[in-house]
């Protein structure tokens, strides 16, 4: 094969084929790559019982118990979390009026994934401050093996999956994965630090 590529640089007829079939591949693999994105291998926990269209915590609860407010707060509700608060389900609708829609990108807008892995990083605070007696700011000390495997879009509804798996005094670590429909959007690891709100 080598012999074939090197005896090309003497035949610009060839070469240009040869760099046009690999475009055609190239453009192949992109395209379905995009059109059909991974599906579901492996989520956090399973989510088939969990009805993820009725509310169990609002977006009025959620402001009790973690910092974020206006714009910032990600979620619309969490629609189940387990009786140790160590596992939940979050929902963001992701609507046309996003602050971020008209910049990214303009007439094609995609949910920037920085906003995700936040979105993961509120359900997490709101896990760790149910099990804290005092409620605690949560700040990022480091995201590990972040993956986004396809996008999120205005009209999609990306649901938030977050599992403890790990907490040392007030540093935190968490699993969060993105999905839509049945497929994997993205998903890492968060570290955290737990600081205690300043009162006023």
């Amino acid at each position: 094969m080598l012999d074939k590529i090197l005896s090309l640089r003497n035949s610009p007829i060839h070469t240009r084929h040869f760099i046009s079939r690999i475009r055609e591949l190239l453009d192949a693999g992109l395209d379905s790559a995009i059109h059909e994105p991974m599906r579901t291998q492996h989520t956090l926990f399973p989510t088939a019982e969990i009805d993820v269209a009725l509310p169990k915590v609002g977006r009025d609860m959620i402001s009790q118990v973690i910092p974020h407010r206006g714009e910032m707060l990600l979620l619309d509700y969490i629609a189940w979390v387990d009786d140790a608060f160590r596992r939940g389900l979050a929902v963001k609708k992701v609507r046309e009026d996003e602050f971020w829609v008209a910049g990214h990108f303009p007439g094609h807008p995609i949910m920037p994934g920085a906003l995700m892995l936040e979105a993961g990083a509120q359900l997490a605070l709101y896990l760790s401050n149910r099990r804290l007696a005092e409620p605690a700011v949560g700040l990022f000390l480091r995201i590990e093996n972040a993956r986004f495997r396809s996008s999120a879009a205005p009209g999609d509804q990306l649901l938030i999956l977050c599992e403890n798996v790990d907490q040392a005094r007030n540093i935190f670590y968490y699993d969060v994965q993105g999905l839509i429909e049945d497929r994997i959007v993205f998903e890492s690891r968060i570290v955290g630090m737990l600081s205690k709100v300043k009162k006023k």
